[in-house]
């Protein structure tokens, strides 16, 4: 049921995210396929697929100009990532602006995760999240085909800016790996630092 939800730009993101973080419970928890569900497993289950309700009619219009815009003179990617203890993601959103020097932002493509099995600090979950951007980057920038001024990634994560600015220690095995991911494809200067209150994806 969960996979049969196609949503490839994840505009429904933080709906599904929920019933992923449900199955991966059970798998912990060691249940198979076949086997009944306790009942406070079935409630929140049935909560969920309740809340599909919520989706029937539902549509974004997916051009990226509105209507009468006119000519975009530039346009830029920014990319927004947050982790905490119910698993991370990112969201990312084109800025334009057209010949009156008007500005429109809208958003691109959304991502989710669960949290993996092992115990990972909120920290390095925060690194995972500012990795899946730039891989989010790449992706987005190879499909739109436009014109694109160097992206933009916001975190409030100040460990992960300190990560990413520090070329000189010697990173454990996971944080090594993201954080030669991030420098490779990015400059320094593109990364910015966003407040918490003010960065909300879930």
């Amino acid at each position: 049921v969960v996979s049969s939800i196609f949503d490839p730009l994840g505009f429904l993101a933080p709906l599904i995210l929920p019933a992923k973080q449900l199955l991966q419970e059970l798998c912990q928890r060691g249940y198979g396929w076949d086997e009944p569900l306790p009942e406070p497993v079935s409630e929140r289950w049935m909560e969920w697929t309740n809340s599909l309700e919520r989706i029937k009619g539902f549509s974004v219009p997916r051009c990226l100009k509105p209507k009468g815009y006119g000519v975009t003179n530039c346009a830029e990617l920014h990319h927004f990532a947050d982790a905490s203890e119910s698993g991370y993601g990112s969201v990312s959103y084109i800025r334009q602006l057209n010949n009156q020097d008007v500005i429109h932002v809208n958003f691109v493509l959304g991502k989710s995760r669960v949290l993996p099995l092992k115990n990972i600090t909120v920290p390095r979950l925060e690194l995972a999240a500012a990795a899946l951007l730039v891989k989010v980057d790449r992706m987005v920038r190879r499909e739109l085909h436009l014109n694109l001024k160097p992206s933009f990634f916001w975190t409030d994560s100040q460990t992960v800016l300190k990560y990413i600015a520090n070329d000189h220690a010697r990173y454990k095995t996971y944080v090594a790996n993201r954080v030669s991911l991030i420098r490779d494809n990015t400059d320094l200067s593109q990364w910015r630092h966003v407040r918490s209150k003010d960065n909300h994806v879930k």
